[in-house]
């Protein structure tokens, strides 16, 4: 397989708490620096895909990083391989239902998630979380796509200044269907880079 389509078997997009979904493990390896852009990475003991985090200092403020997170239909602007996204429910201000589709190559079946997206922010830390857990029930199932059952993720956003923030982002999830893991954590340092350097080149310009 090409190496360009083993990298798109990973995606990165959306947003839970880590204290409850993701592993207390702090046996973080750097798979990959570049552009100021840390991306480690983790094995858990119930996953046998890797967990993501990627760091990242962006130039520009949290309230733009918030309203961006929160603008579903730009998705397919930054987000690797998005070929769809769109916003199911609004529940509130902060608050909502959205589905997602990423595109694969070849022979592999699109993959889709459901999820439901809340932004808060932490006033002991001052951090800002923007937080997503699966809601496949949600939306009906779409022919000739799997329907990703388990994805949690989170965005950590701290202001260092009045135009520019720390983010750090953590996902967990697991592709489903037929994707052997061995194959999926070949790519695992590549699509969350992307993912990252496209919101940041898109934010800072």
């Amino acid at each position: 397989m090409k190496k360009h389509s083993i990298h798109i078997l990973i995606f990165v997009f959306a947003f839970f708490n880590a204290s409850l979904l993701f592993s207390q493990n702090d046996e973080w390896s750097v798979v990959s620096h570049e552009d100021d852009i840390i991306v480690s990475t983790r094995y858990t003991e119930d996953n046998p895909i890797k967990e993501v985090k990627i760091y990242a200092t962006i130039d520009a403020n949290s309230e733009l990083i918030l309203e961006s997170l929160s603008n579903v239909e730009l998705y397919k602007q930054w987000v690797y391989r998005c070929k769809e996204s769109f916003k199911i429910e609004e529940i509130g201000e902060q608050e909502f239902i959205y589905y997602s589709e990423t595109e694969l190559p070849g022979l592999f079946s699109n993959r889709d998630l459901v999820l439901h997206s809340r932004q808060y922010e932490d006033n002991q830390t001052g951090l800002i979380y923007s937080v997503s857990e699966c809601v496949p029930e949600h939306y009906e199932e779409i022919e000739d796509n799997v329907r990703i059952k388990k994805f949690k993720s989170e965005w950590r956003i701290r202001p260092v200044g009045s135009q520019q923030t720390e983010i750090e982002y953590l996902v967990s999830m697991n592709p489903g269907g037929y994707l052997p893991a061995w194959l999926v954590n070949l790519g695992v340092s590549s699509g969350p880079l992307k993912t990252m350097q496209n919101f940041k080149n898109l934010l800072e310009d």
